[in-house]
């Protein structure tokens, strides 16, 4: 039998002299481990350098080597023209005298710490810049002469007299003598290497030889120190580890039980969720906690005895329901662990459970959010690729139809509508996705709801007489005075309207009216409809982004879901609220929007300004996009306007700088100098101080326009541009007008 252990007061003071003793060859085993670990980091260190300096070795000899096929390859390259006249086998001599300068600027970097090879760096380009400018005047005589033959003996009298072999034969030997000093540095550098390499080793294998001595002498102080311990651990070992499981499980229901299955703890998390307000110390624990199976309705055995019996943490299998003492049942999860002595035995156990009630309904939250995410997905698909079909028809009519006839017509007409369609998709997404971020900008001022609201209805009429539905107006009695965003307000009562519209049959009706309410604080937009109705499930989820009340296959109405979204977001963010009524299906709808009125008194009209004209402009395009580069050349071509192009930043400087123009629409992600760049670079350049810089990107959150302007953008449009709004701009005067 094991001995017993000592009283407490006995143990204390062996057990803080052990404590020491241990915490004195642990500071030892610290210090030696720093001491090991600085050594260890510092020959790491000393190793990297050296195989720093090979490797820089092998760049510099890499770049040499590809500098001079570089060379080479221009020179295979204009022979080939030289001989055949053909173009195209300038294409590797442009590719090589492009790579040409960026390995030599390569080259310098790398050797900047050898003066040695900085000089014969020098005279390779010198070597290189000369050979290329023979080529260059080769291939100009060869080119220039509009008689193949005169111009092919024309280049030959130019190579025969340029002494381009004499330069490439000292280009070589530059290059030689160059690789020849980088070999000798090389093997100084992997000898360098080597040593440090085995003065590493060795370190190493001394720290480890002496840490091993370390070891073996704490291992024997620890044989000396660990009856005293355990003696001191046996003492405690059954009382901290029922306080470290109990404490650790303190945020749920606890209830410890010995291993008879005898409650002997319940924290009052546990008495809450069990129904017993005292602790029922000594009772069974199948008295205080019954559970059942929630699917079968049966009653559960306890996992107490199952963790008696193996000794292992034990799970309940969901669903589980706990039966509490006056009979209310609620979902739980638990787990049971065992308790052990000094001796391994399982002595208790302490089972930890919780109210999962909030986890299922935010499981439940996350599963619809996940179903309606992959339903938007889907309609995001079908949505985007509906327009494609009739634009990718049209194509091929404005193709093959004569110009200009009826077919032709048609096919552009579809175009702009569906290219209109594909729009107001990405507008809505933006602006659902601005209204979440409180990134929207209102533009206020003070407006009649009244006469925006019928100058909208008169824009749609139109859809509604295609659809053959009935739209009636009724104007306000008198104004009816909002403070507002213009253009936001006529998007939301567009959107009712579309919705409306969608929604409502043939021969129906949808009716419009604005009113103020009889106290005189809010103005009152009606929308009323006979069309399909809402049920009331859908009623509550109307103003939800991706909501569709249209959920068939077949999907003949069409939209993401988001304009209802967008008229509650709006509507929320000028002060007011939107609600829908319904009687259900097939009882039409009718939305109300209430907006605060505005008590300030009109102010007086500005006189309108005259129509822009329509001046000839020198416009520079800067934009990677060919297709849409050329396109938009060709729009402002129409109008009169000079136009130049360019395919990424750097070009676009140079253009600018050769030709001044008056405006330029420069595009923000551009290759190598993006746009922001680019502005920063002309604004710093006072010849471009009168220059409207236009901005054009994809990304047209405020940030992004802010950003812009801070580079020195005048203007900001958002891709696709609005060709009416580019207009505009171009017939502007001058900045310096």
């Amino acid at each position: 039998m094991p001995a017993p252990a000592p009283p407490s007061g006995a143990v204390l003071p062996l057990a803080r002299r052990a404590r020491w003793r241990a915490l004195i060859g642990l500071g030892v085993i610290g210090l030696f481990l720093l001491a090991t670990g600085l050594l260890a980091l510092h020959n790491t260190r000393e190793i990297a350098t050296a195989e720093g300096w090979v490797a820089h070795t092998h760049a510099v000899r890499f770049e040499v080597e590809a500098l001079l096929s570089a060379v080479q390859e221009a020179e295979t390259g204009a022979r080939g023209f030289l001989i055949t006249g053909r173009d195209d086998y300038l294409d590797p001599y442009r590719r090589a005298r492009a790579t040409v300068k960026g390995r030599a600027s390569e080259i310098a970097n790398l050797v900047v710490d050898n003066p040695v090879q900085e000089r014969d760096l020098a005279e390779v380009r010198r070597l290189v810049d000369i050979r290329l400018e023979d080529m260059q005047a080769a291939i100009a005589a060869r080119h220039d002469d509009p008689d193949p033959r005169r111009g092919f003996e024309a280049a030959r009298r130019r190579i025969l007299l340029d002494g381009g072999q004499e330069t490439m034969d000292a280009l070589r030997g530059v290059v030689a003598a160059m690789d020849q000093r980088e070999r000798a540095l090389l093997l100084a550098r992997e000898a360098e290497s080597g040593a440090r390499y085995r003065v590493a080793v060795a370190t190493t294998l001394l720290s480890l030889g002496l840490g091993l001595l370390l070891v073996g002498m704490l291992f024997a102080l620890g044989r000396r120190l660990f009856a005293a311990q355990q003696r001191a651990a046996a003492a405690l070992f059954r009382e901290r580890e029922q306080l470290r499981t109990t404490l650790t499980s303190i945020g749920d229901g606890v209830i410890v039980t010995d291993a008879q299955g005898r409650v002997t703890l319940m924290n009052d998390e546990a008495r809450t969720l069990t129904g017993w307000p005292d602790d029922p110390l000594g009772r069974p624990l199948d008295e205080v906690f019954q559970i059942l199976n929630e699917t079968t309705r049966q009653r559960l055995a306890s996992p107490v005895d199952e963790v008696i019996r193996d000794g292992v943490v034990v799970s309940l299998a969901n669903p589980t329901l706990l039966l509490a003492r006056d009979g209310t049942e609620l979902p739980i999860g638990d787990s049971g662990a065992p308790i052990r002595d000094e001796e391994g035995a399982v002595v208790g156990v302490v089972l930890v459970f919780r109210d999962i009630r909030d986890q299922r309904r935010t499981e439940e939250d996350l599963r619809e959010q996940d179903r309606r995410k992959s339903e938007f997905l889907a309609v995001l698909s079908h949505e985007l690729r509906n327009p494609l079909a009739p634009i990718t028809n049209s194509l091929h009519v404005i193709d093959h139809a004569p110009a200009g006839s009826a077919q032709v017509q048609r096919a552009q007409a579809v175009i702009r509508r569906q290219v209109a369609q594909l729009a107001r998709l990405i507008d809505d997404l933006l602006d659902v996705t601005r209204i979440a971020r409180n990134k929207i900008e209102l533009r206020c001022e003070r407006l009649d709801l009244d006469e925006i609201a019928r100058r909208t209805v008169e824009d749609h009429r139109a859809l509604f007489d295609q659809r053959e539905v009935r739209l009636a107006y009724a104007p306000a009695p008198e104004r009816v005075w909002v403070h507002g965003d213009g253009n936001r307000l006529v998007q939301a009562i567009g959107n009712l309207l579309q919705n409306a519209a969608k929604f409502t049959p043939g021969g129906g009706t949808t009716r419009v009216s604005v009113s103020a309410d009889r106290a005189g604080e809010r103005a009152i937009l009606q929308v009323a409809d006979s069309g399909a109705g809402i049920d009331g499930e859908m009623l509550a989820r109307l103003f939800q982004p991706f909501v569709q009340a249209d959920t068939t296959l077949v999907r003949s109405k069409g939209g993401l879901g988001l304009g209802l979204a967008l008229v509650k977001g709006i509507v929320e963010l000028h002060g007011g609220d939107v609600r829908v009524d319904s009687g259900g299906p097939g009882q039409g709808a009718e939305f109300v929007v209430r907006l605060p009125l505005d008590p300030t008194p009109a102010a007086g009209r500005s006189e309108a300004r005259p129509p822009p004209r329509h001046l000839p402009r020198r416009v520079l395009i800067i934009e990677d996009n060919i297709d849409a580069a050329e396109s938009m050349r060709d729009v402002l071509a129409l109008a009169g306007h000079e136009i130049a192009m360019a395919h990424d930043g750097r070009d676009g400087l140079a253009k600018a700088r050769e030709l001044r123009p008056e405006f330029i629409v420069c595009d923000i992600g551009l290759p190598g100098l993006d746009g922001f760049e680019v502005a920063r670079t002309l604004r710093a350049d006072a010849t471009f101080a009168h220059t409207l810089l236009v901005a054009l990107s994809g990304y047209a959150q405020p940030e992004d326009v802010s950003r812009a302007t801070t580079a020195g953008f005048d203007l900001h449009l958002a891709k696709p541009p609005n060709l009416k709004r580019l207009a505009e701009i171009l017939a502007a005067p001058p900045k310096h007008a």
